[in-house]
């Protein structure tokens, strides 16, 4: 990780550089810290707002490769909250490239302090997924848990898992924590895109993973909750689905320590899961 600022003095510009293989995708992270109003008694809170101090809209606005030629366009947006912009990256050559950070299209004026990650794709990862790794019906990929903590781990934010608040005004809510969705935690969270065509029941399932994996929410691409884990993540859903792009969010429980390894997850027609 390294750190950076934009200023007035650079041109609202600044350049770091990194080494990549060749057809090995990467993730690029730019981002400032998010700040979160007070969690009450119940859990209910921990809202995210963006902290001062820091570039607001952060955006990756190219990367060169040695010789200075562009080879991938901006990418200002991370997922839910403006306060990160995410690249994913595979160059067809091995060599040093340099990633140009400025300030996105929200405020292309704006600025402050940022933070910049580059690592290896797991294909799968927090909040959004990689625009080229997609599963349809009938298909399968495997990714990895990277981490799963303790929920006494000093670096785990009290903002990261939340208790659901009554779905209306006088109705209860409930005891179980939950992953909050749109905010990176220690905890990793893996995100799928699902494209469907058809209308019709479809099967989501977890297979031959760390104990407890499974999938926590599935939403539509606006952002609109389609269903969720009551208790806790479940390996097997069965759900309607109408055509068009969805999102499932894979997880560990809360309590879970340490269950980290790699999982396969897959979509299927209902009826051609229960053949046979």
């Amino acid at each position: 990780m390294q750190a950076g600022t934009i200023t007035e003095g650079d041109g609202h510009r600044q350049w770091h550089s990194f080494s990549a293989t060749a057809n090995r995708t990467y993730i690029i992270e730019v981002k400032h810290p998010l700040t979160f109003t007070e969690i009450d008694e119940r859990g209910v809170g921990g809202d995210a707002q963006q902290a001062p101090g820091y570039l607001a809209d952060p955006s990756i606005i190219e990367i060169q490769d040695n010789g200075g030629t562009q080879v991938l366009g901006e990418n200002a947006y991370g997922g839910f909250h403006l306060n990160f912009a995410r690249a994913f990256f595979t160059p067809d050559q091995s060599g040093t490239y340099t990633i140009v950070v400025g300030a996105g299209p929200q405020d292309r004026e704006g600025l402050g302090c940022y933070t910049i990650t580059v690592r290896a794709d797991d294909h799968a990862d927090d909040f959004m997924t990689n625009p080229d790794v997609g599963i349809r019906p009938g298909e399968s990929i495997t990714a990895t848990i990277n981490y799963d903590v303790a929920p006494s781990d000093a670096g785990l934010n009290p903002w990261d898992w939340k208790i659901r608040p009554p779905l209306r005004p006088g109705l209860e809510g409930d005891d179980v924590l939950r992953p909050r969705r749109g905010i990176a935690s220690l905890d990793d969270r893996d995100v799928f895109r699902i494209e469907i065509a058809d209308a019709g029941e479809y099967q989501l399932s977890v297979t031959e993973a760390p104990t407890g994996v499974g999938v926590w929410y599935i939403w539509d691409h606006t952002g609109n909750l389609v269903a969720e884990a009551e208790t806790a993540p479940e390996a097997l859903t069965t759900l309607r689905l109408e055509p068009g792009t969805y999102y499932a969010e894979i997880g560990t429980p809360y309590a879970s320590d340490g269950n980290t390894g790699p999982y396969t997850f897959a979509v299927a027609e209902a009826e051609a899961a229960g053949d046979g």
